[in-house]
């Protein structure tokens, strides 16, 4: 299930109003907790026995559906996350509607991106592995744009993939996408 979630200040920093053996992950924040944002949208599964709270809401359905749809297209969801991280402090509500705004346009235009998996050429600890296939989203500079498994879009030089210079030159415009 997908809920926006307060989060609580730790002496460590911040955190979601969750407890803390429960596994979640975060798929998008307006801002961050440190730049004044007081909630996130995260995944994950509460125990029946969770106790109703205002911290913890779950998302509305319509965004949940989009939710599920963009989990099956990486890209979709991790350039709405890299985008809507980048506005203003934002109410539940207007979050909800730059989240489904952008992920509707990612989703809807999935056919015309030049996005596609490549195989990584190294590891990095908790990002990617070596061998394993990730999502490529834009190419500029000698620098590939690629898509982690928790939707994250992270920048690295493109002798981390296993990846053609001339292919990308000609997939991605001189914008890098």
């Amino acid at each position: 299930m997908y809920y926006f979630i307060n989060w609580i200040h730790t002496a460590d920093g911040y955190r979601p109003a969750l407890p803390e053996d429960l596994a979640f992950v975060m798929l998008a924040e307006p801002g961050t907790a440190s730049e004044g944002a007081t909630f996130a949208l995260f995944e994950c599964e509460l125990p029946e026995d969770f106790p109703a709270s205002e911290a913890v809401e779950p998302v509305p359905d319509r965004l949940a559906e989009l939710l599920d749809s963009a989990k099956a297209y990486p890209p979709a969801l991790a350039l709405t996350r890299d985008q809507v991280s980048k506005q203003p402090t934002y109410s539940k509500h207007d979050f909800t509607e730059a989240l489904v705004q952008q992920l509707r346009f990612h989703l809807d235009g999935q056919r015309a991106m030049p996005f596609f998996l490549a195989v990584a050429r190294v590891t990095e600890l908790g990002y990617k592995e070596a061998g394993g296939y990730y999502w490529i989203v834009g190419y500029q500079s000698g620098t590939v744009a690629w898509v982690s498994r928790d939707y994250f879009v992270y920048h690295d030089p493109v002798e981390h993939f296993d990846l053609d210079r001339s292919e990308l030159e000609q997939r991605f415009d001189k914008r890098g996408r």
